[in-house]
């Protein structure tokens, strides 16, 4: 991490009026993955939360500014209302399927094709009593098969 990805850290809409808050939870989450191996449980919005491991950009984004994404988490947040029915495609570990579903209380479908990431998509509806609530599918979504080589 450079100084000017710290300096982006501090100048993120949230941490605005947060700057030491900010600087306290980089600190905090790159000491704290180096002693401990492994997922750690990360408090998120509204009561949501995360498994979160070393390297996963987007999920440490979260850490460090509260909403990686500003612009489209935001509006997530802001739109979707509870019981509503949210579509993720290509959810990675699904990080906007937390927002949509424990978050805000929408029910949701959350499409994830990688195998080892679709397993970490399950392990966070589940961490978020979300069993019930959202449906998880090991599958791409698009308009043509195609086969591709996961590595």
């Amino acid at each position: 991490m450079t100084l000017l990805n710290i300096l982006n850290i501090i100048k993120f809409p949230l941490n605005c009026d947060q700057k030491l808050s900010s600087i306290g939870r980089f600190v905090k989450w790159q000491v704290g993955s180096r002693l401990v191996r492994g997922s750690i449980v990360y408090e998120w919005i509204n009561g949501s939360k995360f498994l979160v491991k070393t390297g996963e950009t987007g999920l440490t984004g979260n850490i460090y500014t509260g909403l990686h994404e500003f612009p489209d988490m935001g509006f997530l947040l802001h739109v979707l209302r509870s019981g509503d029915l949210f579509v993720d495609v290509g959810a990675n570990v699904g990080a906007y399927t937390i927002l949509a579903c424990s978050a805000v209380g929408a029910r949701g479908i959350a499409f994830e094709p990688v195998p080892n990431t679709y397993k970490r998509v399950v392990e966070n509806m589940r961490l978020n009593f979300l069993d019930e609530k959202v449906i998880c599918v090991n599958k791409g979504v698009g308009s043509k098969i195609r086969k591709y080589c996961v590595h």
